[in-house]
C-alpha cells in the first residue's frame, strides 16, 4: 500500500474514532495531496527527456512519378531553430512565411509534419517532421 493511501486511511480512522473533525481531516488530506503533487513534479523534472529532433526528407521522383531517391537528415530542434533564425536574417529571399511558420511551430513544441513543399515539374518533395 502506498504511503499516501496509508496516511489517508489513518486520517479517516481518526475521524471515525472522533479524534478529528471533518474540517481538520480535510486540511490534512489537502496537505498530503499537495506534497504528492510536489513529489510528482520533482520526479518529472528529474526524469531524463529525449531531445526533440527535426527530420528532413527530400524525395525525388523519376519520370513515372515513382520515388527513386530519398535523402533524410535528422537534427536536434535547437540546432534547427538557430539555423532558421540565422537563415531568415542572412537569406532575405527565403520564403519568409514558410520559415516563420516552421520557426513558430518548433518554438511552440509542435510535432508531426510541419512543412511539405513539392515541385511537381522537377518531381521533388521536401518535408519537415518533428519527433
Amino acid at each position: 500500500m502506498s504511503a499516501v493511501k496509508e496516511e489517508r486511511d489513518r486520517i479517516l480512522q481518526l475521524v471515525e474514532n472522533g479524534q478529528l473533525n471533518a474540517v481538520e481531516a480535510a486540511a490534512l488530506l489537502d496537505v498530503f495531496e499537495e506534497e504528492e503533487r510536489i513529489r510528482a513534479r520533482e520526479l518529472e523534472r528529474l526524469r531524463p527527456r529525449r531531445e526533440r529532433v527535426v527530420r528532413f526528407r527530400v524525395t525525388q521522383q523519376d519520370a513515372l512519378r515513382k520515388p527513386h531517391r530519398n535523402i533524410v537528415a535528422v537534427m536536434p530542434v535547437k540546432v534547427v531553430l538557430t539555423g532558421l533564425r540565422l537563415g531568415l536574417q542572412l537569406v532575405p529571399q527565403m520564403d519568409a512565411h514558410a520559415a516563420e511558420d516552421l520557426l513558430r511551430g518548433l518554438e511552440e513544441g509542435a510535432s508531426g509534419r510541419l512543412l511539405d513543399l513539392q515541385d511537381l515539374e522537377k518531381g521533388e518533395r521536401f518535408e519537415v517532421f518533428v519527433e
